[in-house]
């Protein structure tokens, strides 16, 4: 599993990194693991591999990003995992919403600029209804 460890290490600094790390921090913060900054370290890759059991890059990224998202999130609500989705929001979706929320930047808050961006990848998705509220239907697309 040493392998998996440096190939994610790589895969951080590489095109996805900033929804990595996002990912990353958020399952720290869900794990209790101290320190928690979204860097794949001994304790992260531990817990990684106990849970998971991983035997590929992809199965340890979609594991830390399925397992950060610990609740469905909507408009007021605050947290790591809200950064995580507005990163995956600005990432996933090219649309003129997505576009001011990357100019905006991401923060720990679910504001109206994020439900827009979440709006307008739901409606992408054909996810109905298209609402902005970050529940079962849309966290399953998203965490593909």
């Amino acid at each position: 599993m040493y392998v998996d460890c440096i190939t994610v290490t790589q895969w951080i600094y590489g095109y996805r990194s900033e929804i990595l790390k996002a990912a990353l921090k958020a399952f720290q913060i869900a794990s209790n693991i101290e320190l928690a900054t979204g860097y794949f370290g001994p304790k992260t890759h531990a817990l990684i591999k106990t849970l998971a059991n991983a035997s590929s890059t992809a199965s340890v990224i979609s594991m830390a990003t399925s397992t950060a998202f610990t609740r469905d999130l909507q408009e007021g609500m605050s947290g790591p995992d809200v950064t995580l989705l507005q990163t995956l929001l600005i990432h996933d979706n090219a649309g003129p919403a997505a576009q001011t929320l990357l100019q905006t930047g991401t923060s720990t808050y679910f504001g109206s600029v994020t439900k827009a961006a979440l709006i307008e990848y739901q409606q992408q998705q054909n996810i109905v209804p298209a609402l902005g509220y970050f529940g079962l239907k849309t966290r399953a697309i998203m965490v593909q």
